[in-house]
């Protein structure tokens, strides 16, 4: 039976905060765990934000009108899991699962005056339109690494994925990959999918199609996990074609602060780390009282790998820190400097 969402859905009335996910639900339904994922508010999201079935088992079942996952796998998504890969390996996009509480930090987030309670904070929305058909998009979680934008419209992709030789907004992007695998599939040449002309024994065709479901279902245009569903996407228009597309760019997928070196050091040391979008950095090194000693960095990147160079020259022998915010990503390493 469904039932409306409301505050009890998401807030224990009893014992007060947000009510505790069931033991071992922290599992998709390819057997993955997510236990380890700092999912933060978002953890409650994502226990019934995922699909309900095993990519690579039900390509394997028989076609019914309601095959397929079911709904909202926004899980399955952001963690770049349970899509048919048809044996290929998918990259994925790991930006997002950076963001502090996760579904929550950018479905909650609070808009502007004029449009508190038509999105974000507990509408959940991340766009509307008002009395005008004029969409407005929440993007302010989205400017501290895509700096300038309005609009997710204004979010360009990163090349040409859709294969038309031209590189422009990731949604555009999308819907042209899209529209793709929706030809492709039966009835081929049309913009529409009908289940009922699918082999059952074609399982390179229901792979297909159960990627089709997949994205479809989940709603956000790739928006949680671009390189993930645009992977998707061009594998499976390329095994129902045969088309080839540009292969994805090998970006950094992770951020990371590496250890110093050398260390320990004397008078200089290098420090490195990695980010996988463009985004604002800072690079500072503390005392060991907590004292600002210098900012390294202080400047927006992208995406890339750097390398700093820390002169001590003026400086005590001791235990000093080294830490980088990088959007909601913030880490600490240690360095000993030794005269």
């Amino acid at each position: 039976e469904h039932v409306n969402i409301s505050c009890q859905s998401c807030h224990d009335s009893h014992k007060g905060g947000l009510r505790a996910t069931p033991v071992g639900s922290d599992t998709l339904s390819n057997g993955y765990s997510y236990a380890s994922f700092n999912a933060g508010a978002g953890k409650t999201c994502m226990d019934c934000h995922k699909y309900r079935a095993n990519g690579n088992t039900l390509v394997n079942a028989n076609l019914s009108a309601h095959w397929g996952p079911h709904y909202g796998g926004i899980a399955d998504v952001l963690l770049g899991k349970n899509g048919y890969t048809f044996g290929a390996e998918i990259p994925s996009s790991v930006a997002h699962q950076f963001v502090q509480n996760s579904c929550v930090g950018c479905h909650m987030a609070q808009p502007a005056a004029e449009h508190r309670n038509k999105m974000g904070e507990h509408t959940f929305k991340m766009s509307y339109k008002d009395d005008n058909n004029v969409q407005h998009d929440l993007v302010q979680p989205c400017v501290t690494c895509h700096s300038g934008i309005t609009k997710f419209s204004d979010i360009v992709a990163a090349q040409d994925y859709d294969g038309d030789g031209q590189i422009k907004s990731f949604v555009e992007e999308f819907d042209g990959l899209f529209t793709q695998l929706k030809m492709a599939l039966p009835p081929v040449g049309q913009p529409t999918v009908n289940w009922q002309e699918i082999d059952n024994a074609n399982i390179t065709q229901k792979g297909a199609y159960y990627n089709y479901r997949y994205i479809n279902y989940e709603k956000s245009k790739g928006m949680h996990n671009p390189k993930y569903i645009i992977g998707l996407l061009q594998k499976s228009v390329q095994v129902l074609t045969g088309i080839e597309f540009e292969p994805l760019a090998d970006n950094p997928v992770n951020f990371e602060l590496k250890q110093n070196y050398p260390n320990p050091f004397n008078p200089t040391t290098k420090i490195s780390f990695i980010v996988p979008v463009e985004v604002m950095v800072k690079l500072e090194v503390y005392s060991i009282n907590g004292q600002l000693v210098e900012t390294l960095v202080n400047e927006e990147l992208q995406a890339g790998s750097y390398s700093y160079t820390f002169n001590a020259n003026d400086l005590a022998s001791g235990v000093y820190f080294y830490r980088l915010t990088a959007g909601s990503f913030v880490t600490t390493n240690k360095m000993v400097l030794m005269r």
